[in-house]
Protein backbone atom coordinates (compact mmCIF):
# COMPACT_ATOMS: atom_id res chain seq x y z
CA UNK A 1 0.00 0.00 0.00
CA UNK A 2 1.16 3.30 -0.90
CA UNK A 3 2.07 5.86 2.41
CA UNK A 4 2.57 9.51 2.41
CA UNK A 5 5.77 10.63 3.95
CA UNK A 6 7.17 13.99 4.80
CA UNK A 7 10.17 14.75 5.30
CA UNK A 8 12.75 18.05 5.76
CA UNK A 9 16.12 19.21 4.95
CA UNK A 10 18.69 19.48 7.57
CA UNK A 11 21.02 22.92 7.36
CA UNK A 12 23.83 24.40 8.83
CA UNK A 13 23.99 27.81 8.72
CA UNK A 14 27.04 28.99 10.42
CA UNK A 15 26.60 32.96 10.05
CA UNK A 16 23.36 34.26 8.30
CA UNK A 17 24.62 37.71 8.03
CA UNK A 18 26.80 36.01 5.15
CA UNK A 19 24.43 33.91 3.29
CA UNK A 20 26.62 30.85 3.72
CA UNK A 21 24.21 27.66 3.95
CA UNK A 22 25.02 23.70 3.40
CA UNK A 23 22.66 20.95 3.10
CA UNK A 24 23.78 18.26 4.97
CA UNK A 25 21.01 16.11 5.57
CA UNK A 26 17.20 14.58 5.38
CA UNK A 27 15.45 14.21 8.29
CA UNK A 28 11.89 11.65 7.35
CA UNK A 29 9.53 11.83 9.72
CA UNK A 30 6.50 9.55 10.85
CA UNK A 31 3.85 9.37 13.89
CA UNK A 32 6.67 6.50 15.47
CA UNK A 33 10.10 7.58 14.55
CA UNK A 34 12.23 10.40 12.72
CA UNK A 35 14.72 8.95 9.91
CA UNK A 36 18.00 11.21 9.89
CA UNK A 37 19.86 10.72 7.02
CA UNK A 38 23.47 12.66 7.25
CA UNK A 39 25.80 13.60 3.90
CA UNK A 40 28.93 11.34 3.65
CA UNK A 41 31.28 14.14 3.95
CA UNK A 42 31.26 16.89 6.43
CA UNK A 43 33.99 18.65 4.88
CA UNK A 44 32.25 21.54 3.14
CA UNK A 45 30.82 22.26 6.92
CA UNK A 46 34.37 22.84 8.01
CA UNK A 47 35.58 24.21 5.91
CA UNK A 48 32.50 27.24 6.10
CA UNK A 49 33.25 27.38 9.66
CA UNK A 50 36.27 25.33 11.59
CA UNK A 51 34.83 26.34 15.11
CA UNK A 52 31.52 23.91 14.34
CA UNK A 53 31.86 20.81 15.93
CA UNK A 54 31.41 17.98 13.28
CA UNK A 55 31.35 15.37 15.74
CA UNK A 56 27.70 16.44 17.19
CA UNK A 57 26.54 17.06 13.67
CA UNK A 58 27.46 13.09 13.26
CA UNK A 59 26.00 11.92 16.26
CA UNK A 60 22.26 13.55 15.53
CA UNK A 61 21.07 10.01 14.31
CA UNK A 62 21.34 8.32 17.19
CA UNK A 63 21.71 11.67 20.06
CA UNK A 64 17.87 12.51 18.65
CA UNK A 65 16.19 9.24 18.41
CA UNK A 66 14.74 8.53 21.90
CA UNK A 67 14.12 12.42 22.04
CA UNK A 68 12.24 12.87 19.12
CA UNK A 69 10.27 9.88 19.31
CA UNK A 70 8.61 10.50 22.53
CA UNK A 71 6.81 12.89 21.13
CA UNK A 72 3.16 11.98 19.63
CA UNK A 73 3.12 13.54 16.24
CA UNK A 74 5.31 14.13 13.18
CA UNK A 75 4.15 18.35 13.73
CA UNK A 76 5.41 18.18 17.47
CA UNK A 77 8.60 15.92 16.19
CA UNK A 78 9.48 18.38 13.82
CA UNK A 79 8.64 21.32 16.25
CA UNK A 80 10.92 19.91 18.78
CA UNK A 81 13.75 19.31 16.29
CA UNK A 82 14.00 22.48 14.91
CA UNK A 83 13.73 24.00 18.68
CA UNK A 84 17.37 22.17 19.23
CA UNK A 85 19.04 25.35 17.32
CA UNK A 86 22.33 23.28 16.01
CA UNK A 87 21.09 22.57 12.71
CA UNK A 88 18.28 24.58 10.64
CA UNK A 89 14.87 23.24 9.24
CA UNK A 90 13.42 23.88 5.90
CA UNK A 91 9.94 23.79 5.57
CA UNK A 92 8.44 20.20 5.38
CA UNK A 93 8.07 18.47 2.21
CA UNK A 94 6.34 14.77 0.86
CA UNK A 95 6.58 11.73 -0.91
CA UNK A 96 5.02 8.65 -1.56
CA UNK A 97 6.41 5.32 -1.37
CA UNK A 98 4.91 1.68 -1.58
CA UNK A 99 7.58 -0.56 0.01
CA UNK A 100 10.95 -0.21 1.88
CA UNK A 101 12.49 -0.58 -1.33
CA UNK A 102 10.69 2.88 -2.86
CA UNK A 103 11.26 4.61 0.45
CA UNK A 104 15.08 3.82 0.28
CA UNK A 105 15.26 4.72 -3.23
CA UNK A 106 13.03 8.36 -2.64
CA UNK A 107 15.46 9.08 -0.14
CA UNK A 108 18.79 8.82 -2.30
CA UNK A 109 16.62 11.04 -4.57
CA UNK A 110 16.26 13.71 -2.50
CA UNK A 111 19.97 13.40 -1.11
CA UNK A 112 21.14 13.37 -4.76
CA UNK A 113 18.73 16.45 -5.38
CA UNK A 114 18.81 18.51 -2.47
CA UNK A 115 22.22 17.24 -0.48
CA UNK A 116 25.21 15.64 -1.98
CA UNK A 117 27.23 17.85 -3.91
CA UNK A 118 26.26 18.58 -7.48
CA UNK A 119 29.42 17.12 -9.34
CA UNK A 120 28.40 13.74 -7.49
CA UNK A 121 25.06 13.60 -8.11
CA UNK A 122 25.07 13.53 -11.80
CA UNK A 123 26.19 10.31 -12.65
CA UNK A 124 24.46 8.79 -9.90
CA UNK A 125 20.96 10.35 -11.60
CA UNK A 126 22.03 9.35 -14.53
CA UNK A 127 22.16 5.74 -13.26
CA UNK A 128 18.87 6.05 -12.80
CA UNK A 129 17.82 5.63 -16.56
CA UNK A 130 19.00 2.31 -16.49
CA UNK A 131 17.37 1.00 -13.39
CA UNK A 132 14.06 2.57 -14.58
CA UNK A 133 14.36 0.62 -17.63
CA UNK A 134 15.28 -2.67 -15.84
CA UNK A 135 12.43 -2.06 -13.07
CA UNK A 136 9.62 -1.97 -15.87
CA UNK A 137 11.21 -4.89 -17.63
CA UNK A 138 11.08 -6.97 -14.41
CA UNK A 139 7.58 -5.80 -13.45
CA UNK A 140 5.88 -6.63 -16.77
CA UNK A 141 7.38 -10.10 -16.34
CA UNK A 142 5.84 -10.63 -13.03
CA UNK A 143 9.47 -11.00 -11.07
CA UNK A 144 9.82 -7.36 -9.41
CA UNK A 145 9.35 -7.67 -6.01
CA UNK A 146 7.32 -5.12 -3.36
CA UNK A 147 10.15 -5.22 -0.30
CA UNK A 148 13.22 -7.16 0.78
CA UNK A 149 11.16 -9.93 2.17
CA UNK A 150 10.41 -10.87 -1.23
CA UNK A 151 14.04 -12.15 -1.83
CA UNK A 152 12.73 -15.71 -0.46
CA UNK A 153 10.05 -15.82 -3.11
CA UNK A 154 12.45 -16.00 -5.75
CA UNK A 155 11.90 -12.58 -7.10
CA UNK A 156 14.00 -9.60 -7.95
CA UNK A 157 14.41 -6.90 -5.32
CA UNK A 158 15.33 -3.26 -6.27
CA UNK A 159 17.66 -1.09 -3.77
CA UNK A 160 18.69 -4.23 -2.11
CA UNK A 161 20.95 -3.39 1.37
CA UNK A 162 23.91 -4.64 0.84
CA UNK A 163 25.92 -2.38 4.22
CA UNK A 164 23.32 0.02 4.67
CA UNK A 165 25.50 1.82 7.34
CA UNK A 166 27.65 2.06 4.66
CA UNK A 167 25.20 3.96 2.19
CA UNK A 168 25.47 0.85 -0.28
CA UNK A 169 22.15 -0.62 -1.88
CA UNK A 170 22.68 -3.23 -4.86
CA UNK A 171 20.53 -1.68 -7.90
CA UNK A 172 18.52 -5.28 -7.99
CA UNK A 173 19.03 -8.42 -6.28
CA UNK A 174 17.45 -12.22 -6.82
CA UNK A 175 17.59 -15.05 -4.73
CA UNK A 176 17.64 -18.48 -6.19
CA UNK A 177 20.41 -20.92 -5.25
CA UNK A 178 22.98 -18.12 -4.90
CA UNK A 179 22.14 -13.96 -4.92
CA UNK A 180 22.34 -12.72 -8.03
CA UNK A 181 23.44 -8.94 -7.95
CA UNK A 182 22.63 -6.75 -11.14
CA UNK A 183 24.50 -3.31 -10.90
CA UNK A 184 24.06 -0.77 -13.77
CA UNK A 185 26.94 1.64 -14.99
CA UNK A 186 25.51 4.35 -17.56
CA UNK A 187 28.65 5.37 -19.30
CA UNK A 188 26.59 7.80 -20.97
CA UNK A 189 27.37 10.50 -18.89
CA UNK A 190 26.08 14.03 -19.94
CA UNK A 191 29.82 15.34 -20.13
CA UNK A 192 30.64 12.81 -21.96
CA UNK A 193 34.38 12.94 -20.15
CA UNK A 194 36.55 9.78 -19.07
CA UNK A 195 36.30 11.18 -15.56
CA UNK A 196 32.76 10.93 -15.41
CA UNK A 197 32.73 7.20 -16.61
CA UNK A 198 35.60 6.36 -14.39
CA UNK A 199 33.27 7.41 -11.31
CA UNK A 200 30.30 5.33 -12.85
CA UNK A 201 32.16 2.77 -13.26
CA UNK A 202 34.07 3.07 -9.69
CA UNK A 203 30.33 3.01 -7.93
CA UNK A 204 29.01 -0.23 -9.27
CA UNK A 205 32.42 -1.79 -8.70
CA UNK A 206 32.80 -0.86 -5.10
CA UNK A 207 29.22 -2.63 -4.80
CA UNK A 208 30.06 -5.69 -6.66
CA UNK A 209 33.27 -6.23 -4.50
CA UNK A 210 31.39 -5.67 -1.51
CA UNK A 211 28.28 -7.93 -3.04
CA UNK A 212 30.86 -10.63 -2.81
CA UNK A 213 32.45 -10.10 0.40
CA UNK A 214 29.03 -10.44 1.78
CA UNK A 215 27.90 -13.15 0.06
CA UNK A 216 31.28 -15.28 -0.70
CA UNK A 217 30.64 -17.90 -3.51
CA UNK A 218 26.66 -18.10 -3.14
CA UNK A 219 26.65 -14.99 -5.44
CA UNK A 220 26.74 -14.30 -9.27
CA UNK A 221 27.05 -10.74 -10.30
CA UNK A 222 26.29 -9.18 -13.33
CA UNK A 223 26.79 -5.43 -15.02
CA UNK A 224 24.12 -3.72 -17.23
CA UNK A 225 25.70 -0.58 -18.71
CA UNK A 226 25.12 2.22 -21.75
CA UNK A 227 27.47 3.74 -23.72
CA UNK A 228 27.01 6.48 -26.61
CA UNK A 229 27.88 5.51 -29.80
CA UNK A 230 31.36 6.51 -30.88
CA UNK A 231 32.38 7.00 -27.14
CA UNK A 232 35.69 4.90 -25.82
CA UNK A 233 34.21 3.29 -22.66
CA UNK A 234 36.44 0.28 -23.43
CA UNK A 235 38.64 0.80 -20.09
CA UNK A 236 35.18 1.26 -17.65
CA UNK A 237 33.40 -1.94 -19.40
CA UNK A 238 36.93 -3.47 -18.94
CA UNK A 239 37.06 -3.07 -15.12
CA UNK A 240 33.29 -3.78 -14.81
CA UNK A 241 34.09 -7.01 -16.74
CA UNK A 242 36.93 -7.76 -13.79
CA UNK A 243 34.28 -7.75 -11.14
CA UNK A 244 31.35 -9.41 -12.85
CA UNK A 245 30.28 -12.82 -14.03
CA UNK A 246 28.69 -11.04 -17.05
CA UNK A 247 28.31 -7.70 -18.69
CA UNK A 248 25.38 -6.24 -21.09
CA UNK A 249 24.88 -3.45 -22.90
CA UNK A 250 21.62 -1.96 -22.65
CA UNK A 251 21.63 -0.98 -26.48
CA UNK A 252 21.90 -4.44 -27.37
CA UNK A 253 18.71 -6.83 -27.91
CA UNK A 254 21.05 -9.68 -28.23
CA UNK A 255 22.73 -9.09 -24.60
CA UNK A 256 19.30 -7.70 -23.15
CA UNK A 257 17.47 -10.93 -24.52
CA UNK A 258 20.40 -13.01 -22.92
CA UNK A 259 19.98 -11.02 -19.45
CA UNK A 260 16.33 -11.35 -19.36
CA UNK A 261 16.34 -15.37 -20.62
CA UNK A 262 19.50 -15.90 -17.36
CA UNK A 263 17.38 -13.65 -14.84
CA UNK A 264 14.06 -15.07 -15.56
CA UNK A 265 14.90 -19.04 -15.61
CA UNK A 266 16.98 -17.67 -11.82
CA UNK A 267 13.33 -16.81 -10.72
CA UNK A 268 12.00 -20.15 -11.70
CA UNK A 269 8.85 -18.47 -14.05
CA UNK A 270 7.72 -21.37 -16.04
CA UNK A 271 6.46 -19.48 -18.67
CA UNK A 272 8.24 -18.34 -22.26
CA UNK A 273 9.80 -14.52 -21.98
CA UNK A 274 7.39 -12.08 -23.95
CA UNK A 275 8.35 -10.34 -26.87
CA UNK A 276 8.63 -6.72 -25.72
CA UNK A 277 12.36 -6.84 -25.01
Amino acid sequence: MERSYKYAVLRVIPDSRRGECVNIGIAVFTSSKVDIRLIASLNKVAAIDGSIDLHRIAALPESLKDYLSSKKSVEAKYSAFKEIGFVSLSELGWFMSENDGDYEASIKRLMVTLVEPKSRSRHIVANTKITISLRDQFKKQNILGKDAKDITKHLVIPNYPLFPDEGLYADFVLKNGVYRITETADLRAESGSAADRRRIAADAAIKLDKARKKFKRSSKRYVVYGASPGSDASQQVNLLGDYSDGIYNIGSKTDMASYMELIMEAASQNRQLEKHI
